[in-house]
Parts: C-alpha cells; structure tokens; sequence
C-alpha cells in the first residue's frame, strides 16, 4: 500500500441531498478534479459524492 503524505476531502451524501453536495462541490471546485457523480451504495441506497485532491492544505485539518 502506498503512504501518501497528505490528506484529501471526501463528500457523501444521499442522492436527496445534490443540491446540497453541488453546492459544497462549487465552494471547493478549486481542489476538485472530477465533478460529483452518483455511486451505488449498500442495497438500494444511491449515493452523491465527489474527492478533494491530496493537498497540504487539507493534511493541516
């Protein structure tokens, strides 16, 4: 496994709350390389998430 040194931000939330994602997702797009996108979670459930790039800035917190 390969040790990274520094942190990134992950965002998950349920498929009902995209707006709320997309709007945490437009205050930090700066850091973002691909946009949210939807994943299958456990059973039935739909998720909303999108990463942060590994940054100093996020290994501070």
């Amino acid at each position: 496994m390969r040790c990274k040194s520094n942190a990134h931000l992950q965002v998950t939330h349920s498929i009902r709350q995209k707006l709320y994602v997309d709007w945490k997702y437009q205050l930090l797009e700066d850091f973002v390389l691909t946009p949210p996108k939807p994943y299958k979670g456990n059973g039935e459930r739909i998720g909303y998430r999108f990463f942060t790039r590994s940054l100093p800035v996020f290994t501070e917190f």
